[in-house]
């Protein structure tokens, strides 16, 4: 299942030193890898979010692939930035792209996240690194890997392990 080369980010200095060095050159790409390191929510998805997906305390927003509505709960560390940095945000247009532009987006966010981790002593980066850190980090600290299996529709406990480099084939 770990079939792209990208890792989690397990080192929480590393992790920091990422997050300072997007908050220092472009907030839209801090708040994007914000939600990516604390949602299960998968890059596609990511830059698919509108001000209109946003709630008060949660995402809601229809996955890319399955169509299945997710509710996903706001971690209190990144909600403030993002009540903020959506504040003057149209209400349906996208958060991290033009609607005319959204593959070259795509890409020039991608890379942008790359340096960014690459700055950081991150060597691999890629479109499932932020939702593997995600799910490593909560499995670190004891979230119910039944639960996890469920939000990303995978079919076994041992094909989370597997998709974050934990299971047998990792």
């Amino acid at each position: 299942m770990n079939t792209k080369t990208g890792n989690p980010i397990v080192s929480t200095q590393k992790l920091k030193a990422m997050m300072d060095h997007l908050q220092g050159r472009n907030r839209q790409d801090f708040i994007l890898f914000s939600i990516g390191i604390h949602t299960w929510l998968k890059f596609e998805d990511l830059l698919m979010l509108k001000g209109e997906n946003i709630g008060e305390d949660h995402i809601k927003i229809s996955e890319s692939s399955t169509k299945k509505l997710q509710r996903i709960l706001i971690s209190e560390e990144i909600k403030g930035d993002l009540v903020s940095f959506i504040r003057n945000k149209p209400h349906g247009h996208y958060l991290f792209y033009r609607e005319t532009d959204r593959e070259q987006a795509k890409t020039d966010t991608l890379s942008k996240l790359k340096a960014a981790a690459e700055a950081a002593g991150i060597p691999e980066f890629d479109e499932e690194t932020m939702r593997k850190t995600f799910v490593f980090h909560a499995l670190q600290q004891d979230f119910p890997l039944p639960l996890l299996q469920e939000a990303l529709g995978f079919p076994s406990p041992d094909s989370v392990l597997e998709y974050i480099g934990m299971g047998e084939a990792g």
